[in-house]
């Protein structure tokens, strides 16, 4: 063997026996029992808290404590805080065997699990008195040096018994070296999270200043922040300072989203954030999308978010907003001097749904209730047209004008290619009783492009009251004026010419046991055949020709010969004038003039309860009889009871001069029989 590797050997042999014999004096002087007493020891006395610890050891790697678990204040009774599977540290050596002093250089945890409780009692409670200033906290500060932190799979749970709050992190890792409160020091932090019905995580790379604990000096670069919430990223990149009041320019990346009906893309760009008083202040903003991009600025305010000429430009389409909003109040105004509905179709998806095109403008402030704000302003349509419920609306001209108590309309178009020129307006919308008026001309109706009835509309509720927007639906009430003109009447089974009708109603809901008011009508000259589809596929159209659909349905019950069937009739006219009282509709006046009869209709209909109690006389033509045939309709509109009067059938004269004559001769007969 040559000297030098001789020489090598006996130094590894020396190196190994220092070693092992450094282990051995460690063994010594720091047996298991005697670190687990002082790390107890010195925990509780720092946290003021009980604490456990199943297993201590110590070696060249540190010191390594296994299974601790620290109690809620003051002791286990209350519960546990904390656990931990290990707690490894390493320690400066020479100190530790020389002086008996703890340094530490290394700390690794691993499976920390915190479960915080904030119990109603307790209430955090500010301490009045001057803050420490930062030359005071700077001196304060020890001088230390942490090589290296790690904590790997820990957990954290929150909750707030008084407001209900919860919060918890799963899979945290947290990962630093070189740690010392002078210098910068790098900082990997990643965890999943859950706030309330949230989930989501986040992942954190960058440099953490300390500067001696000096909040008015220390400050983040953020290298990187990923954030997903509810399934959407979020990334962050930039520089915050100083702690005390975090400010700075950053880079950002918002997630494509849907808010408010608008379909917003990806958008990326710089903005300025300060964190102050709890509150975010965000300004300079200049984000760019796929056509689309935002711009201006967002201040948080106590209750909710001020809006400075936020302006988002969506392919030209542009809508500035200024305000303020929150989820109970709301004080905020959007304008839009010319915005194309046509290209809108990729923002706004009930743009596309509607087949919108045109132009329109909009300068609008809406003010209160977040749910239901007084609205202020105008909106103008220039050629518009849109398709709602199978009903084509199109060449609309007119303004919309709004009022806290008032919306006013003046409109011209067309319906379904009929041109129409109306006025209307609503007073009182934000409440639950409003009140519509509407007057103008249409120069032709089709009933059947007219959107039919749904049929079996679903209960309000499955068990017990109906709750929120249903109960709010049921207890809505409307009032409706007004008069309309219409040139044409058209439909596979109904025609007529020129047409008006007038109504004033009150209380109009889903109880029509609380209807009240007047509908008027009269219908030109026309013809139809079975109405029965017809009434069943639009109430509109079953109110007004109620009296007729009722003939139609009992004529095959009423046992008069030549009484005709009704399902092919021209008339001259039909006229209506109904009054209805705490849902009780009284007939005052509904006259059919035909080529198969004259029919008059009085009486009454329940129609909450579909109750009919109605007379009709009908002046059959064509046949012998002279007077009118009378019978009385009770029952309900899908299942009728006809009861003919006999009396009326009697005072027939054709009748009564064959009652007459069979009389005569029967007189005869009993005189011949008897020989008188």
């Amino acid at each position: 063997m040559k000297t030098w590797q001789k020489i090598i050997l006996g130094l590894a042999a020396t190196g190994t026996l220092a070693l092992i014999g450094i282990v051995v004096a460690l063994k010594i002087l720091f047996p298991p029992d005697r670190i687990k007493e002082i790390a107890v020891s010195k925990l509780e006395e720092s946290l003021g808290r009980e604490v456990k610890l199943a297993k201590a050891s110590i070696g060249l790697g540190g010191v390594t404590l296994n299974d601790l678990e620290i109690s809620e204040i003051p002791n286990f009774k209350a519960g546990t805080v904390a656990s931990l599977k290990s707690l490894s540290v390493a320690l400066e050596w020479k100190p530790l065997i020389f002086e008996k002093d703890i340094r530490v250089t290394n700390l690794s945890i691993d499976a920390i699990d915190v479960n915080v409780i904030v119990k109603k009692e307790e209430k955090a409670v500010k301490k009045e008195g001057p803050a420490p200033t930062s030359k005071s906290k700077s001196a304060e500060t020890p001088q230390f040096l942490l090589a290296k932190l790690s904590i790997s799979n820990g957990k954290v749970a929150y909750r707030d018994e008084t407001t209900g709050t919860s919060a918890s992190l799963s899979n945290l890792n947290f990962k630093s070296s070189e740690i010392t409160p002078s210098k910068p020091f790098p900082l990997e932090v990643s965890a999943d999270f859950n706030y309330g019905k949230t989930k989501g995580s986040i992942d954190f790379s960058g440099t953490i200043d300390p500067q001696k604990g000096d909040l008015e000096k220390a400050g983040a670069i953020i290298d990187s922040l990923d954030l997903v919430w509810d399934g959407m990223k979020y990334a962050m990149s930039g520089e915050l300072k100083p702690a005390a009041a975090p400010a700075g320019d950053l880079t950002v990346t918002l997630p494509a989203m849907e808010a408010g009906g608008l379909n917003i893309p990806m958008l990326k760009g710089t903005l300025h954030a300060k964190y102050k008083d709890e509150l975010i202040s965000i300004t300079k903003m200049n984000l760019k999308g796929d056509g689309a991009s935002l711009n201006g600025s967002v201040f948080q305010t106590k209750s909710g978010w001020k809006l400075k000429k936020l302006t988002a430009d969506l392919e030209g389409i542009a809508a500035t907003l200024d305000g303020l909003y929150s989820e109970k109040e709301i004080d905020l105004r959007v304008q839009s001097g010319e915005l194309n509905l046509e290209a809108a179709h990729r923002w706004v998806p009930a743009l596309k749904e509607a087949a919108a095109t045109g132009m329109a403008s909009i300068d609008v402030t809406a003010k209160g209730k977040t749910q239901s704000p007084a609205l202020t302003g105008d909106v103008t349509l220039n050629d518009a047209s849109l398709t709602s419920s199978g009903q084509v609306l199109s060449k609309l001209n007119g303004e919309l004008s709004f009022t806290p108590k008032k919306i006013d309309a003046a409109l011209k178009g067309a319906l379904n290619a009929a041109p129409f020129d109306v006025k209307g307006a609503v007073s009182d919308y934000r409440g639950n009783h409003p009140k519509v008026s509407l007057n103008g001309t249409l120069t032709k109706l089709d009933l059947s492009k007219l959107p039919e009835s749904k049929k079996g509309h679903a209960k309000a509720g499955t068990k017990g009251e109906p709750t929120g927007e249903k109960e709010a639906a049921l207890k809505m009430l409307a009032d409706a004026e007004g008069t309309i003109t219409i040139g044409a009447i058209t439909h596979p089974r109904f025609q007529a010419s020129k047409s008006t009708m007038k109504w004033d109603l009150k209380n109009i809901g889903s109880d029509l046991s609380k209807l009240d008011g007047v509908v008027a009508f009269n219908v030109g000259a026309g013809k139809f055949d079975d109405l029965k589809q017809l009434g069943a596929s639009n109430p509109m159209v079953k109110m007004v020709l109620l009296p007729i659909m009722i003939i139609q349905k009992v004529a095959g019950l009423v046992k008069v010969p030549a009484f005709p069937s009704f399902d092919k009739v021209q008339f001259s006219e039909i006229v209506g004038d109904y009054v209805v009282t705490k849902g009780i509709m009284t007939v005052k006046k509904s006259h059919l003039a035909s080529n198969v009869a004259d029919v008059n209709m009085t009486g009454k209909a329940d129609l909450g309860k579909d109750k009919l109690d109605l007379r009709v006389n009908a002046k059959i033509a064509k046949v012998g009889l002279k007077a009118p045939v009378a019978f009385k309709v009770t029952g309900t509109m899908a299942d009728p009871k006809v009861k003919l009067d006999v009396k009326a059938i009697l005072k027939q004269p054709e009748v009564k001069q064959a009652t007459d004559m069979l009389k005569k001769e029967g007189e005869k007969l009993l005189r011949g029989l008897f020989g008188r």
